[in-house]
């Protein structure tokens, strides 16, 4: 096997390896808002994104997910931006969070 080669590999194991660990992260971090008392009016929760080779981290109130490309990023944000509570609703049922 030639260095290039070898090289590329390791990256392609590297990327694999981080998304792996990403989705044990998510696992980790879901949140039961089974607790929380219902709101009166839409409220957007606070939002962390934070890039990493294999796409993003997104973290919505204590939900964490990620999402691969950047305009899946934006088309979810602006999503929830609009219409925080549906989003919540469809983002559980969908197993997003």
């Amino acid at each position: 096997m030639r260095p290039e080669e070898e090289s590329e590999e390791e990256f392609v194991n590297e990327g694999l390896q981080q998304k792996i660990d990403l989705q044990q992260e998510l696992e980790m971090n879901s949140c039961d808002s089974s607790n929380r008392p219902t709101r009166q009016r839409e409220k957007i929760k606070s939002i962390h994104v934070r890039e990493v080779d294999v796409g993003y981290i997104v973290e919505v109130g204590c939900a964490v997910f990620a999402i691969e490309t950047k305009s899946q990023l934006v088309a979810k944000l602006n999503d929830y931006l609009n219409r925080p509570d549906d989003v919540e609703r469809l983002w559980k049922e969908e197993g997003i969070f």
